[in-house]
């Protein structure tokens, strides 16, 4: 029978290089890992405030309205009270103006 030949031995002096190369990589991977979590938090914060402009903008006109109808309801009072002459319209008055004011400041929400 033929014997078979000696296969060399590995050589171990590589092993370094590819250790070295190896660690390389895994801190790429960390490096990479990081970044894509920093912009995930980042889009999720954007898009978070995105939902909540639309909120206010979806909210303004109601609000608006809301001021409108105080102030009206407040000039109603304040002119039957003036009329009747009991109690104090001059507080109504001045709520209605401060309503119809705000209501007037506040963004359309177009």
């Amino acid at each position: 029978m033929s014997s078979m030949p000696e296969q060399p031995g590995y050589d171990h002096s590589d092993t370094d290089v590819l250790l070295a190369e190896v660690e390389h990589q895994l801190t790429c991977l960390a490096e990479q890992t990081r970044t894509a979590k920093r912009e995930r938090r980042q889009l999720r914060r954007a898009r978070r405030a995105e939902r909540l402009r639309l909120r206010v903008r979806a909210s303004l006109p109601v609000l608006r309205s809301g001021l409108m109808f105080i102030g009206i309801v407040a000039f109603a009072i304040g002119l039957v009270l003036l009329m009747a002459d009991t109690g104090d319209p001059k507080a109504f008055f001045e709520l209605a103006g401060a309503a119809c004011a705000l209501a007037a400041l506040t963004p359309s929400g177009k």
